[in-house]
């Protein structure tokens, strides 16, 4: 087993306004090359009153590297000790719980992976247009974020870090300028992109698409814009069908159990001053929910859209659910204009509903059936002994090791799980996804994500990784 060398995280430079801050403590220096795509430092661990950070290669500008202090309301100074501060290193404020509200200055360029994560009381974020590089996950799991008021969340110099919705279709403003990785991994769904610029445009857009799947496999529509006449709401129908999904008490659910499923259609009733159609339903976690537009003249359906709701959605201020019809035109082949009809839907849903929770009850179910009481009650004191971990996410056993062969059956590298012998902010992102259950990991890529040797991999390891991939850890973490 070797102890894994780590690689730093992409950090770039920016230009600042006038707070500055003085006297100066240095904690601790070295000479720290990084790789490649970073700026290399040249000092680390130097304090400025509630800062820490690292002078960059140049001399001449800082990147900061951790946030110690405890204020509500912060504006990150834009000079230290003579040095604009260019940059917010990787996980420089997360998990800051008293952080309510930050203003980042005019000579910010970059903003790093993990920088703000985890800052749950963070609901106001200034982010000057000077911004023009934003890694992945840097704003994950705050308020701000979380009920930013848009599905696309553009920010800086045109950057879209995120997108919050899960429709079929998504418009894009030819304002964006950058799609960071991951702003589309929660977006499954999605089939088409119409883009209100050309194609030469959307080229030139800076696209990771390493977890945007959704987003490089969609068709893409160019020139795309609104008709400015809206929609006649006589000339369509739209109705709402919901599956539930059915309870069982015996494990042998057949496979076609959700088609079988009683369903309910509800008439979606127009609100001419929202310009949506309503309805007072509410979905549930699990349930299955079909919109169809119609013409009303003659009943042909023009649009169709199905989603089954899952646990970790995110519930809009919509009461009940709503749906917008919108006409998009764009380019078609051969310069032809072509026109289709955009159906967003959004809707409150029910996420503490365990009546329709198939899934657990069939897994309770089922291990009720196979496992001895023994087992069972030998499961239940091991997850009561570590339901003190801090990370709210339940994360899968590492697959078992004999106790005789530990040494023999431990990874190469802890915290490489793409094997190039590194451990960099990639691997941070994978076991982060798996953690949120939107990734799964073979046996040996468990073995390496599990960095603090507790059995467990979750957002804990993630955060490790990280760490050491800015040379702030050394693993494994020897508990």
């Amino acid at each position: 087993m070797l102890v894994s060398s780590c690689a730093a995280t992409p950090v770039k430079a920016a230009q600042t306004d006038n707070t500055v801050i003085s006297e100066k403590t240095v904690t601790a220096a070295s000479n720290i090359t990084q790789k490649d795509d970073s700026t290399p430092i040249i000092e680390s661990g130097v304090t400025f009153g509630d800062y820490e950070y690292s002078v960059n290669e140049d001399g001449e500008t800082v990147t900061i590297t951790r946030y110690k202090g405890s204020d509500t309301v912060v504006t990150i100074p834009s000079e230290i000790d003579g040095k604009k501060v260019t940059a917010i290193g990787g996980s420089a404020f997360s998990e800051c719980a008293s952080l309510a509200s930050v203003t980042i200055p005019d000579s910010v360029k970059t903003i790093s992976d993990y920088a703000f994560r985890g800052c749950t009381s963070l609901t106001s974020v200034t982010i000057p247009d000077s911004v023009t590089t934003i890694y992945e996950y840097a704003f994950d799991n705050t308020p701000w974020l979380n009920n930013y008021p848009d599905d696309l969340v553009i920010v800086g110099n045109g950057i879209l870090i995120k997108y919050k919705g899960n429709d079929f279709d998504v418009t894009i403003p030819d304002s964006v300028t950058t799609i960071i990785d991951g702003a589309f991994v929660q977006c499954t769904s999605l089939s088409d992109v119409y883009y209100s610029g050309s194609e030469e445009q959307w080229n030139k857009i800076s696209i990771d698409n390493f977890f945007n799947v959704s987003l490089y496999d969609a068709r893409k529509h160019y020139n795309a814009h609104y008709s400015e006449t809206p929609l006649a709401n006589s000339n369509y129908s739209v109705t709402l069908t919901v599956a539930e999904p059915i309870k069982t008490d015996t494990p042998d659910m057949p496979s076609d159990a959700m088609s079988k499923a009683d369903t309910t259609e509800y008439k979606m009733t127009y609100d001419s001053e929202n310009e949506v159609f309503v309805s007072d339903y509410v979905p549930k976690v699990g349930d299955t929910v079909t919109v169809k537009v119609a013409l009303t003249k003659t009943g042909e359906i023009v649009k169709e859209y199905t989603r089954t709701y899952g646990e970790n959605e995110i519930p809009s201020d919509t009461v009940g659910v709503t749906v917008k019809l919108r006409e998009i035109a764009f380019s078609g082949e051969n310069g032809t204009e072509e026109t289709d009809l955009i159906l967003t839907i959004a809707a409150t849903v029910e996420n503490n509903n365990t009546d329709t929770d198939t899934e657990s009850d069939t897994e309770s179910d089922t291990e009720s059936d196979t496992e001895s009481d023994t087992e069972s009650d030998a499961e239940s004191d091991t997850e009561s002994d570590t339901e003190t971990d801090t990370d709210s996410e339940e994360s899968p056993d590492v697959p078992d090791t004999d106790s005789d062969t530990e040494t023999d059956d431990e990874p190469e590298v802890y915290g490489d799980l793409n094997g190039d012998g590194k451990v960099t902010t990639r691997d941070s992102m994978l076991v982060q996804r798996y953690a949120i259950k939107l990734a799964t990991l073979t046996d040996e890529q468990l073995k390496a994500a599990d960095v603090d040797k507790n059995g467990k991999v979750n957002a804990k390891d993630a955060l490790y990784i990280l760490r050491c991939s800015i040379n702030l850890a050394v693993l494994p973490i020897e508990n």
